[in-house]
């Protein structure tokens, strides 16, 4: 069973490129510059490092994002739904199709 998403070591990671269609999502891109992408739908996403905690149902119990000083810059893209988007250290939002 899920119990959490996290990013492991706050000092490594490169550059993503994430991208998504429609649907339910959890994204943690963690350290490096990351450009995330992500259709409709239900979707949590933290820019950098982060933690993201489950019950037994497996419902979002939290989100927060970790090791608040480092990361770089991210961009996120979404398309539309109910979002909740951390940025973490810099981040750049765009809502497409509006």
């Amino acid at each position: 069973m899920l119990t959490q998403s996290v990013t492991n070591d706050a000092n490594v990671g490169g550059s993503d490129n994430i991208t998504l269609g429609a649907g339910n999502s959890v994204v943690l891109g963690g350290f490096g510059s990351d450009n995330i992408s992500i259709g409709e739908g239900n979707n949590i996403v933290i820019g950098d490092n982060g933690q993201i905690l489950f019950d037994q149902q497996q419902v979002i119990t939290s989100a927060r994002t970790t090791n608040l000083g480092q990361g770089n810059s991210d961009a996120i893209f979404i398309a539309g739904g109910n979002n909740t988007i951390l940025g973490g250290a810099v981040l750049t939002l765009s809502r497409r199709g509006r």
